[in-house]
């Protein structure tokens, strides 16, 4: 980006070299041109930087869901060490399991929701 900064600065400062020592149609033709090359690059550099952001957002919300991953991985395998060798869940430990569940439930809700 910098270096393309660079290179339009030069467009740029030639284009105003050369405004100085022509006339006529091929003045307003380089200067329309010149005008144009500038609103192009800005509406390009403000288009980057949405894609920037976009980009971060996206990094950001990765970033959520690999910890909570992890963190079901983790309350997954200390849920199925509550559990007997018949695969039932102890009958103490099971409403506990059910408000986890709700209570993740609501967290993938909301979450949702503001995406």
């Amino acid at each position: 980006m910098d270096k393309n900064d660079l290179l339009i600065g030069e467009v740029y400062a030639k284009g105003d070299i050369l405004l100085q020592v022509i006339r006529g149609n091929c003045k307003s033709s380089l200067e329309a041109q010149l005008n144009n090359l500038e609103e192009e690059w800005a509406e390009f550099c403000q288009d980057t930087i949405a894609v920037k952001s976009s980009v971060e957002e996206s990094l950001h919300h990765w970033q959520e869901y690999e910890e909570n991953r992890d963190k079901l991985i983790e309350w997954l395998g200390e849920a199925e060490t509550v559990c007997d060798t018949t695969g039932n869940l102890f009958p103490a430990d099971l409403e506990t399991l059910n408000l986890e569940i709700e209570k993740n439930e609501v967290l993938v809700y909301v979450k949702q929701s503001t995406t």
